[in-house]
């Protein structure tokens, strides 16, 4: 199967090829609610669509680590994937920074004391050199290489979607 990058000539084409499987028609017990921070936004629309396609998921979108920053203030996610390659701050600055503001955010949703959101950092890098440390707020589940086929990427993110053992408020 052809890699992701591969495919952003015409990917609402490849789309209809992908099969129709299990794996991207898979049910859920919770709407799963899910951050993409990525900067390409072709890369982050197909992901969106794809991913959105699974029952009860709700997928939004930043394109930069100072409006994820904003989402995250606003909503308590299940899992982020993570570019680790932003132009502005990086995959790991990223995370710490927003570590930092909510320590000193009163006004933060009460669930964020108690979640751990699952982060998958994303990009075409290896694996080892994109592994994030686990804060109060944030563990790190592993780590997806755009350079894989589509449908591979699905299967890991459906990996992931299955260690979700509570949903987000």
């Amino acid at each position: 199967m052809p890699s992701i990058s591969q495919n952003f000539l015409n990917p609402f084409l490849y789309l209809k090829q992908l099969p129709s499987s299990e794996m991207v028609k898979k049910k859920t017990k919770f709407k799963k609610k899910i951050l993409i921070i990525d900067d390409d936004k072709e890369i982050s629309d197909l992901l969106k669509s794809v991913i959105e396609k699974q029952d009860r998921v709700e997928v939004k979108l930043a394109h930069d680590p100072y409006e994820a920053m904003s989402l995250l203030s606003d909503q308590v996610y299940d899992m982020i994937i993570l570019d680790w390659n932003l132009p502005k701050l990086n995959g790991l600055k990223t995370i710490i920074e927003t570590e930092k503001l909510f320590r000193f955010d009163p006004t933060l949703p009460l669930e964020w004391d108690s979640k751990k959101v699952q982060v998958v950092t994303f990009s075409g890098d290896e694996t080892s050199a994109c592994r994030l440390p686990n804060t109060k707020h944030f563990r790190y589940v592993g780590h997806i290489n755009k350079k894989n086929s589509l449908e591979t990427i699905l299967g890991r993110l459906n990996f992931y979607f299955d260690q979700m053992v509570e949903p987000a408020v």
